[in-house]
């Protein structure tokens, strides 16, 4: 069996589209770095093998071959793939051009396996090249022990071209069948700290887009143009990277407080409609003419500076208090100001929000409840003034929803937004009736059908319009809806834990959120349901607030269903011969359980379950915590229970101090193991 992957550097270059600089410029700007070898020959630099392409010059990394510069050869600044990284990106899990993953099975055996040469560095072996050939290695070793074929790479010219060639053959008796196999194409695109100008002399990316009439979605603003940082924001409330945080830190010292955010003054707290506007007469030329700025989506500076719309609030309520979590709940991730620093600016910003932008806060607001989190915290910390302005505000809001027939209603009649923050608050003060009424209209429009597009996708129709590069009124699978829907339903479920069905809704709507998501990691804002496209919008555009959805949300749900016995939402179950029951998760964050028979809730702020063992008879339960890492070390465990005054609570055994509400338990290397035993409240 041989398989062959060509690839052609101006062909693969012209497709890609460099946004202001067009090809030819970039392959012949003025001369600067390492001198490349006459074309077609090659030269060691140490670990390095330079060799000249056409217009061209290669660097290969020699133990393994890959290809770690593609630049121009007149131009060593000019570079296709992230060779300025090369000092963060070695060693094992980072993959290059080069490299190759399969998932094979093999005769006999019945479970496929994957394989990579790039999750763990192997050395591969050089093989003599000739001719045309630049670089050719068998690299068999790099794809690991039990790897069954044998695996060939070649680099070689091709006229103008680079061609990357593997032959994959099967030298054993036994047949192999090839259930996947890839290699990645990876590029140039990390641009921080950089200017755009920068970034295009230094990166490559497709087509970027700094401009739109509706100048909300370059402005960081509204929910077309906060949603992607307001994903980036809430994927490390649960899985921080430090790299990532220190972008987020920056992000919000920079961007965010002062520019975005009012920082000081009598306003202090505002959030502007947009940093981007439309202003012609300063900027003249700047403006794409291709497009119509005369409508009313192209708002003037003095529009865009407005802070009156409430709608944009939540989103940088978001930013300040997942940095708040991280920097109180893990060690040396936040590092350019102290916890207290970002909840004070989550709480003044929904006191600017009362203040600033009084109007829309009648209705509910996309992720809302983070408020409730944040009034939580406050209480936590002993932030007790503060704490209490925030509650009077918020009882002034949740007073007028109390008092109406149909207490969810949101900017626009037919909404499905405004019922999350709605339930939220109605729970928060006690008001059940009017939470299951606003319950019972999430379930009256987010269904339970066998099909992932309409599985607890709440019903929503226009939002392409103002988030979406494909503009116009559609039904959108797995728009922000469902996920934002699945929290209140996850609540309510926790307070009635035999409505199945609920339970149904609310994963549907939580797992919808997933599938947004491409290999690369883009997330669409919806899929296109129309006959004439199917397939996901290639805007991000409001994606994130689906995204807080999830994340603040996703959990294990493990019940005992009448008719199918154990199960276990979002994890595996596996029932003891004691009729004791082990549950291990396989959500995307590991932190959130609830045991629907023993009524309680258990969240871990910082840590990871890696399982937990259920005592029926008794109702006690083992909790295994993941090891330590770095800048978690120790997890915080909290116990709560959504249906009110429970039969039992639980304490944790080895004792271990609570704090703000929170067991904090040390970790190790090696997994931890807590005892929850049941106990008389």
């Amino acid at each position: 069996m041989k398989v062959v992957a060509r690839l052609s550097c101006v062909s693969v270059l012209t497709a890609l589209g460099v946004a202001g600089l067009p090809l030819e410029a970039f392959a012949q700007a003025g001369a600067s770095g390492l001198e490349a070898p006459p074309r077609g020959r090659c030269t060691a630099d140490g670990s390095i093998k330079l060799c000249a392409a056409g217009l061209f010059a290669l660097r290969f990394y020699g133990a393994d071959g890959t290809l770690r510069s593609l630049a121009a050869s007149l131009d060593k600044e000019a570079d296709y793939l992230p060779w300025r990284l090369e000092g963060r990106r070695q060693g094992n899990g980072f993959a290059h051009l080069g490299d190759i993953d399969f998932r094979l099975k093999t005769e006999g055996t019945p479970r496929w396996k994957d394989f990579s040469s790039w999750h763990a560095k192997r050395p591969v072996r050089v093989l003599p090249a000739e001719g045309n050939v630049l670089r050719q290695d068998e690299i068999t070793p790099s794809l690991g022990a039990g790897f069954p074929l044998r695996v060939r790479r070649v680099w070689r010219l091709a006229g103008q071209g680079l061609v990357l060639e593997f032959s994959v053959a099967n030298p054993g008796r036994q047949s192999v069948q090839v259930g996947g196999m890839g290699f990645p194409l990876v590029f140039g695109n990390d641009f921080t700290d950089e200017t755009l100008d920068e970034a295009h002399k230094h990166e490559v990316f497709g087509h970027v887009i700094t401009q739109d009439p509706r100048v909300w979605i370059a402005g960081l603003s509204d929910e077309g143009g906060a949603g992607s940082y307001v994903a980036a924001a809430m994927k490390e409330l649960d899985n921080p990277d430090p790299q990532e945080v220190a972008k987020l830190e920056q992000f919000a010292t920079k961007t965010v407080v002062g520019q975005l955010q009012v920082a000081s003054g009598p306003t202090e707290g505002g959030v502007r409609k947009s940093l981007f506007y439309y202003d012609p007469v300063p900027f003249p030329a700047y403006y794409n003419a291709a497009e119509n700025w005369k409508t009313w989506a192209s708002w003037s500076r003095q529009k865009a500076a407005d802070i009156g719309r409430a709608y944009n609030y939540p989103h940088v309520a978001i930013v300040h208090w997942v940095l708040y979590r991280l920097a109180r709940n893990h060690k040396g991730l936040v590092q350019q100001h102290d916890a207290g620093w970002y909840l004070h600016k989550a709480a003044i910003t929904m006191t600017a929000m009362m203040q600033q932008a009084p109007y829309y806060t009648q209705y509910g607001l996309m992720e809302g409840d983070v408020f409730v989190e944040i009034l939580k915290d406050l209480k936590r910390e002993n932030l007790t003034a503060e704490a209490q302005t925030i509650e009077s505000l918020m009882k002034k809001r949740e007073t007028v929803w109390k008092g109406q027939r149909y207490p969810y209603g949101s900017e626009m009649a037919w909404d499905s937004t405004g019922q999350p923050e709605v339930y939220a608050w109605l729970r928060y003060f006690g008001d059940t009736a009017q939470a299951e009424e606003t319950r019972d209209a999430i379930l009256a429009y987010d269904p339970a059908l066998p099909s992932w597009g309409y599985n607890g996708n709440a019903r929503r129709y226009w939002d392409f319009l103002y988030a979406g590069k494909i503009a116009r009124i559609e039904r959108q699978i797995h728009h922000y809806g469902s996920a934002l829907n699945a929290v209140p339903l996850f609540s309510a479920f926790q307070a009635q834990s035999t409505d199945f069905y609920m339970l149904r809704v609310a994963y549907g709507g939580l797992m919808g959120a997933l599938t947004n998501i491409d290999p690369q990691g883009f997330g669409s804002a919806a899929f296109h349901s129309a006959p004439d496209v199917m397939r996901f919008d290639a805007y991000s555009g409001d994606y994130g607030m689906g995204f807080y959805g999830h994340a603040i949300a996703t959990q294990v749900d493990v019940v005992k269903h009448p008719e199918f016995g154990w199960q276990a939402f979002g994890g595996l179950l596996h029932e003891e011969g004691d009729g004791s029951v082990t549950i291990t998760p396989k959500d995307s964050a590991r932190s959130r359980i609830f045991v629907a028979d023993a009524g309680v809730f258990l969240t871990l702020e910082s840590g990871k379950f890696e399982s937990i063992h259920y005592n029926l008879a008794s109702q006690d339960m083992d909790v295994t915590l993941a090891p330590a890492e770095t800048w978690t070390p120790t997890a915080r465990l909290r116990g709560e229970y959504p249906a009110g005054a429970p039969a039992h609570v639980y304490g944790v055994s080895p004792a271990v101090p609570k704090v703000r509400d929170a067991w904090e338990v040390p970790l190790h290397t090696t997994a931890t193991v807590l005892h929850l035993h049941a106990m008389t409240p």
